[in-house]
């Protein structure tokens, strides 16, 4: 007996295809569970721990590298191991012209308890023959250097005290770097720096000798720094954006635009109970600063209610470094311009010795051009009459008078806040 072989209409009426419904679930399954994966890997810190992994790696061949000279040098003529009452820090200085190096007089570094700094010149840090960062002359040992060229710390900036060091007092030695990530820093799960065996509770030492270092700056080791930031515009009635594993007594600060109704009556809170200030840099139809200080820690998320249903931006940031005995604000101001091509939120003047300053700017324009010491932090596209919120960012700025302020590539309407934490 034949079957009918089914035709192509028929076939079709056959299958079912997805409705609106399942692919908004389907969606938002996916949208949880990469949030979920977020929270759980935690990027920053994970990018952080791996160069902490680094740093540990090169003091350990620094120690290594240093041992071998010292086995096959000690008692030649030439032999070395630098001037003892000099620190050796891996960061050039832009104003050592020569072999010699010099004080380190251009990177404005932490001043030392006693003896004074050296800093190689860029041309020639790297070196191992005795004019790098380490005044050591490798290639001297019968089997060659151990190194092509000297080992530096993965970010290598005092502005964020991510940095080697070095001291002798001729016969002995020792080797320091500040660690970066929660895990191995004081009070973290892998902590190294207490543990270590030397005489700096916040510093990582390695050596000989581990008292020759005079100096603790692995307990300001980040400076005022950025760790993770968090970003969602909505239409609606409340918005929350979300952090995670944020440090214990770290700082929370929140930049958001809002439309129509104005930041009057608006609040701030966060899972873990921290309390928020806001309407930091005064009042501003449209822009706020909220924040909280020496926070809980741990993941949480920041809401922010009391408007009706509204259009707004809203930028959640964690920093480490900033202050936690007493109220850190230290200045702020708003502005609003029309028909300019240049904007401006200021002056402030600060009395932080090392300051964070954020500045918010929102143009009906897709770029923005800051003037230093800002760098542009985050671009949000907004959703009316295409205006886009920019932060901008200024960290460890000494005391002085400041102004968010730049060019824009044409004459338009503007609003500008700028706000400083010390």
């Amino acid at each position: 007996m034949a079957f009918p072989v089914p035709t192509r209409h028929a076939r079709r009426e056959g299958l079912r295809a997805f409705t609106l419904i399942e692919l908004l679930v389907v969606i938002a399954i996916i949208a949880i569970l990469a949030v979920v994966v977020v929270l759980t890997l935690n990027p920053s810190q994970l990018l952080a721990q791996s160069r902490d992994v680094n740093r540990l790696q090169d003091m350990s061949s620094l120690v290594s590298a240093v041992n071998l000279y010292a086995a096959g040098m000690s008692g030649a003529s030439s032999f070395s191991l630098g001037n003892a009452s000099s620190v050796y820090v891996s960061v050039p200085d832009p104003l050592a012209t020569s072999t010699a190096g010099d004080a380190c007089q251009g990177l404005g570094i932490q001043a030392l308890p006693s003896g004074s700094y050296h800093c190689a010149s860029s041309t020639f840090f790297r070196g191992v023959g005795g004019a790098g960062w380490m005044p050591i002359d490798f290639s001297s040992i019968n089997s060659g250097s151990p190194f092509g060229s000297l080992p530096i710390d993965p970010v290598n900036q005092t502005s964020s005290h991510l940095y080697y060091t070095y001291a002798t007092n001729g016969s002995q030695f020792e080797v320091t770097a500040a660690m970066e990530s929660q895990k191995y820093r004081l009070g973290g799960s892998g902590n190294v720096v207490s543990t270590d065996g030397g005489i700096l509770p916040n510093t990582y030492e390695a050596g000989t000798n581990l008292s020759l270092m005079p100096l603790d700056y692995g307990s300001v080791s980040q400076g005022i720094a950025l760790v993770q930031s968090s970003t969602i515009t909505i239409d609606g009635t409340s918005s929350t954006c979300p952090l995670i594993s944020t440090g214990v007594g770290d700082f929370l600060v929140v930049m958001y635009r809002i439309n129509f109704q104005g930041i009057s009556g608006i609040t701030f809170s966060d899972t873990k109970g921290d309390s928020f200030i806001s309407d930091a840099t005064s009042s501003d139809s449209y822009l706020g600063v909220a924040y909280a200080y020496n926070i809980q820690g741990g993941s949480t998320a920041i809401t922010m209610s009391g408007f009706a249903s509204n259009i707004i931006s809203m930028s959640c940031f964690e920093y480490t470094g900033i202050q936690t005995s007493g109220d850190p604000f230290d200045g702020g101001a708003v502005l609003v311009g029309s028909a300019s091509s240049t904007y401006g939120t200021g002056p402030i003047t600060t009395t932080g010795s090392s300051d964070l300053i954020l500045g918010q700017l929102s143009p009906d324009l897709p770029s923005i051009s800051p003037t230093a010491p800002f760098s542009q932090l985050l671009q949000i596209p907004y959703a009316v009459h295409g205006w886009t919120t920019y932060t901008v960012e200024a960290v460890n700025a000494p005391a002085g008078s400041y102004n968010s302020q730049g060019s824009l590539p044409t004459s338009t309407s503007w609003h500008a806040n700028i706000a400083a934490f010390k």
